[in-house]
């Protein structure tokens, strides 16, 4: 499978997420992104990124200090340690450019980032381990309420539809 084929779906997946699920990114961004995740390692590297409002972080030094984070279900704290996960978005090397990917689009990383900045947001460094997104996502309370958890099978399904047509491309 060729880059191109490969940015081709992803583009499609991320109007398909937008367009079909209302408020994606208001709440079931970290549902989003773990589900894109899965699918999206089996072609190329990938990690979960965050994007913060409280400046620059770096994620995996954060976790060296405080690694009982790792286990931390609660927003709460991790805001307490500088990160309230304002947006959670997976992030690859893909024909030499990174993107950051969500039901946004695929956007180049220094791009991304400086519209972020422009927000007054930031792209952390580092990752958020998978098991520990996962508790974070479980933990319904640690997200915006706009997003409709009814809506995750229909995310999960948009997601999988558009890998198993890379693998039978």
């Amino acid at each position: 499978m060729s880059n191109k084929v490969l940015l081709k779906r992803l583009k499609e997946m991320a109007s398909e997420l937008g367009d079909n699920v209302p408020d994606l990114n208001r709440g079931g961004c970290g549902i989003a992104a773990l589900a894109i995740h899965k699918h999206l390692s089996a072609h190329v590297d990938c990690e979960l990124v965050v994007i913060n409002g409280n400046g620059p972080v770096d994620i995996d030094k954060l976790l060296e200090t405080k690694p009982a984070l790792l286990n931390e279900s609660s927003g709460y704290r991790w805001c307490r340690s500088g990160v309230d996960f304002h947006h959670i978005a997976v992030t690859a090397k893909i024909g030499g450019t990174r993107y950051i990917i969500d039901s946004d689009g695929v956007v180049p990383h220094r791009t991304y980032a400086r519209d972020k900045k422009e927000q007054g947001l930031a792209v952390c460094k580092g990752t958020i381990p998978i098991p520990t997104l996962k508790k974070l996502v479980d933990h319904v309370s640690n997200w915006n309420p706009t997003y409709s958890r009814k809506k995750t099978p229909t995310v999960k399904k948009i997601v999988k539809t558009h890998f198993k047509q890379l693998t039978t491309a």
